[in-house]
């Protein structure tokens, strides 16, 4: 199908949606091919042995998804370090913003813990990182996550670093920091 049938058919179509462009999230640095590979390698015939590995994924009614990495050698139920990568379908009742979304998680945690310390990092107009630090607070173990929020025109991307524990070093945090800032979406 060429442009101008394109265009003739999704003037033609009743929703808008099937006109949308095509969004793709994409990164090419290191840890994102770390769990790109390893989300390929739950394949039976892969031979996978990276840092990351697949741990799961949660759904809800084709709405979102979040995929869920860890180490090698950790498990769901015994982790140190985890890495989520979640896509949120937009629509009416999303956040207007990436602020607005975090703001919202911050009301959200500050009502399960207010032991809750946050930090935007950096800030545009589609995309947010930012960080917070949990001390032990009823069931909320101590933990420092790092996370971006990016919004796209049909979806949103939200993914997060976590470690449990004491905050992350300085070294530590600003790799994350490097890592969570690279990725970026694409319009086709």
């Amino acid at each position: 199908m060429n442009r101008i049938q394109r265009i003739v058919m999704c003037l033609m179509l009743p929703t808008l949606a099937s006109c949308a462009a095509k969004e793709t999230f994409l990164s090419n640095g290191v840890v994102a091919r770390e769990i790109m590979a390893s989300a390929l390698a739950s394949s039976p015939e892969a031979d996978y042995r990276g840092a990351w590995k697949y741990a799961g994924s949660k759904q809800g009614k084709g709405e979102w998804e979040t995929n869920y990495y860890l180490p090698e050698g950790e498990n769901v139920e015994n982790w140190t370090r985890r890495f989520t990568f979640s896509s949120i379908r937009r629509s009416y009742s999303s956040p207007a913003s990436p602020e607005a979304m975090m703001i919202g998680l911050k009301e959200l945690k500050a009502t399960e813990c207010s032991k809750v310390v946050w930090n935007i990092i950096q800030k545009g107009d589609t995309d947010l990182l930012y960080e917070y630090r949990v001390a032990d607070c009823g069931r909320h173990l101590a933990q420092h996550k790092i996370a971006r929020i990016l919004y796209a025109k049909a979806h949103i991307w939200w993914i997060t670093y976590t470690q449990k524990g004491s905050p992350m070093d300085e070294q530590e945090r600003l790799k994350w920091i490097d890592t969570l800032s690279e990725p970026r979406i694409v319009v086709e």
